[in-house]
Order: C-alpha cells, then structure tokens, then sequence
C-alpha cells in the first residue's frame, strides 16, 4: 500500500442532473461502477466521495493512486473501459471540472527536482 509521501490524487467537481442524483452516485459513488474500474489496478488506494450539503447535486470526488506513474500505467492499461464509462458519466451529470492532480508536498518537490 502507498504509504502518505508517494500518493497522486485526483480531484473532480460534479453537477448532477436534477432528479438523477441517485443514478450519479450509483456510477460515482463509493462502492460505483468509477470504484469498480479503479479496484482492477494494483496501485488503487481508495476514492472519497462528498456530497454538497447547500447545493443540491453538487459533488466532488476524490481519487487516490499509489503514484502519478501508475495510475498512467493504469489508464493505459484500461483505456476503453475508462473512455466507456466516462460517457456513462455524462448521461447523468450536468457538468463535471476536473480541479487537479496532487500529490504531497514532499512528493511534488521531488517530481519538480527530478524534471531539472
């Protein structure tokens, strides 16, 4: 398992379409089809999902990978199924933005010092 200093992150902000958030959290949602797809890599450590408690279908995920390098190996390896359900996605969402990558302060100082 990753352990803090090596973790990617990946951030997403979600609008559901009105009257389709149960349909939104069955794909996104903890124990989703998003979850389901991510648990077939080994460097899947777990994805936080949350529901705004102002704004009614508003959510923002939460996707955390061992690295930035294998969730790469990860996507090239699930490719078609990615693109597949990322279209599933958009039946029932509004709108999505993707805030970020991230990784620990530690972690991105040294991707930054290697690239040099």
């Amino acid at each position: 398992m990753a352990t803090p200093e090596d973790v990617y992150v990946r951030i997403w902000e979600f609008q559901a379409q009105a009257g389709r958030e149960s349909e939104f959290e069955k794909i996104y949602g903890p124990e989703g089809d998003w979850v389901q797809l991510f648990r077939q890599s080994k460097a899947f450590v777990r994805t936080e999902v949350y529901r705004d408690l102002e704004t009614s279908g508003r959510y923002v995920t939460i996707d955390y990978f061992s690295s930035q390098a294998a969730f790469q190996a990860f996507l090239k390896e699930f490719r078609e199924k990615y693109d597949t359900l990322d279209q599933l996605g958009e039946t029932v969402c509004a709108s999505e933005k993707r805030i970020g990558s991230f990784g620990t302060v530690d972690t991105a100082d040294k991707v930054k010092s290697e690239a040099r």
